[in-house]
């Protein structure tokens, strides 16, 4: 059986001489499901009772109401601080309880909106395809089939306009370097086997900017660089290879694996960095790569270093808004730094 639990939106009002009077449940969101188009929102009081100048009375250009949507639960509590507000708020928060007081931390809800914009262009000149923009249409009571069941097409457009920001993102320029340097020292010795193993620290350098403004790279937990062999003759072994001035685990490709001397090797491993935040402006990454080979047959090494960092440290906010509704953020995605070539010298004799 399907439920139905609404999200209802903190009215609040600015401007002089009249205070917010909207029921708790005056404007709620009352159908949002992943992956549809649409998100409901259902208004069921006459805005001529929101506000109260000693008479009931509605918004006007001097006493605007409005409400956010796609915002962290913590956000939404900033939003609408009855402590704070002048004119005070129908609610402290977004929140499914219309009897939520001010510090009731946990019944504050999270609106965010979480899209994937893997597969969209998002320009950065500022024209119109630089927006990703939503549409606000008002239709009357008739759009209600039931209760969380919604329809356009039996509902009438009653022509009512909403002003402000429209827009679920905007696009943004982000130029990122790798620059990586091998250590003065290595040393190679016995690997798995028959085969050798050639030890190399490469020091990492990121930087990242958005026009003239450089931007910190973070590194939180999640992130990794991609280490790949390439050229033919050596590969990695699932252990070993690691970030020397921090937490970090391996991972290999299953698809990248190869057989050399009898053994098997990975052409492809990530290093998960796994320790705490760090400003990459402020940290040099120092890896330490384990190559095996078989001994001699191979010139010099030629390893690819590709920075895939996650974009946030988790969904999860901290405490109090941090319950399974209050997310601060959405899902972490990843933004892949272009790939950068390094040779290690060949081990000596």
């Amino acid at each position: 059986m399907a439920i139905n639990q609404p999200i209802h939106l903190a009215l609040r009002v600015t401007g002089p001489g009249v205070t917010m009077a909207a029921a708790a449940d005056a404007v709620s969101i009352v159908r949002w499901v992943a992956g549809e188009s649409k998100i409901w929102i259902r208004v069921q009081q006459s805005s001529n009772m929101w506000l109260d100048n000693g008479a009931p009375t509605g918004p006007s250009f001097e006493h605007m109401v409005s409400w956010n949507i796609g915002v962290s639960a913590r956000i939404s509590d900033r939003f609408n601080d009855l402590d704070a507000g002048e004119n005070g708020s129908n609610l402290p928060f977004n929140t499914r309880d219309t009897t939520a007081q001010e510090g009731d931390f946990a019944d504050a809800a999270s609106t965010l909106f979480c899209a994937d914009f893997s597969q969209s262009n998002l320009f950065s000149d500022g024209a119109r395809d630089s927006l990703m923009d939503y549409d606000i249409i008002a239709y009357d009571h008739n759009a209600e089939i039931s209760p969380g069941v919604y329809s356009g097409l039996i509902g009438n457009n009653t022509g009512i306009n909403f002003t402000n920001d429209t827009s679920l993102a905007r696009g943004k320029t982000r130029d990122c370097d790798a620059d990586p340097a091998a250590q003065a020292t290595g040393s190679s010795g016995p690997g798995t086997g028959a085969l050798s193993r050639y030890t190399k620290g490469v020091n990492l350098q990121l930087a990242c900017q958005t026009g003239n403004n450089f931007i910190p790279p973070m590194l939180f937990p999640g992130s990794a660089i991609r280490i790949t062999a390439q050229q033919p003759g050596f590969g990695f072994k699932a252990v070993g290879s690691q970030i020397l001035n921090g937490s970090s685990y391996l991972v290999v490709n299953p698809a990248s694996l190869i057989n050399i001397g009898g053994e098997d090797l990975y052409t492809e491993v990530d290093l998960f960095w796994d320790g705490a935040f760090v400003n990459l402006n402020e940290t040099l990454l120092q890896l330490e790569l384990w190559l095996e080979y078989d001994g001699g047959n191979v010139p010099s090494f030629q390893v690819g270093l590709e920075p895939l960092l996650v974009n946030n440290p988790g969904a999860r906010d901290e405490a109090p808004y941090d319950g399974d509704n209050q997310n601060r953020y959405c899902e972490p995605s990843i933004f892949p730094i272009q790939t950068q070539s390094i040779t290690l010298d060949p081990p000596g004799p």
